[in-house]
């Protein structure tokens, strides 16, 4: 799985929520997150991890998703790798997968880790990425953040 290929089908078979559990109990879902944490330098294992956990997130295997700490891992990535709009693309539409289906303990580790400020931050590196814009914005309304509308009005919530 540590290859470009591998994550690639990895993310495939995620698509489809039926096998997001068989992925997880084969330790597929575990696997991509530990070459996440080792290989955080590969943009390219970053990119495709995300994509993995999003398509992994969906419907009630977001719980799955979670209990492994794909949350922490998409935060990683999207700290590490702000300005690169195509990974941050999928890595808050991962985020983004995540939350909504999860309960408030998710919310609160998000809260924890400092994602509102990390997706604030991506958001504001990306003003002309519409899809970046608007699920930047759905993850911070769900965990109950204020909207920031621009780069100036930052200062009033820090």
């Amino acid at each position: 799985v540590h290859t470009r290929g591998g994550h690639r089908a990895l993310c495939n078979l995620a698509y489809h929520p039926s096998n997001t559990e068989a992925i997880a109990s084969f330790g597929g879902i575990a696997c991509v997150l530990r070459a996440m944490t080792q290989h955080l330098e590969n943009r390219n294992i970053q990119h495709h991890g995300c994509a993995v956990l999003c398509n992994g997130a969906r419907d009630r295997s977001s719980l799955t998703v979670a209990r492994f700490g794909g949350l922490e891992n998409v935060m990683v990535a999207m700290d590490t790798y702000t300005f690169d709009a195509d990974l941050m693309e999928v890595a808050v539409k991962a985020m983004a997968s995540i939350n909504w289906f999860v309960d408030t303990e998710v919310q609160n580790k998000a809260r924890e880790l400092k994602g509102i400020a990390i997706v604030r931050t991506v958001r504001n590196a990306h003003p002309n990425h519409t899809v970046i814009q608007s699920t930047c914005n759905e993850i911070l309304a769900r965990i109950d953040a204020p909207q920031v509308l621009s780069l100036e009005d930052e200062d009033l919530y820090n």
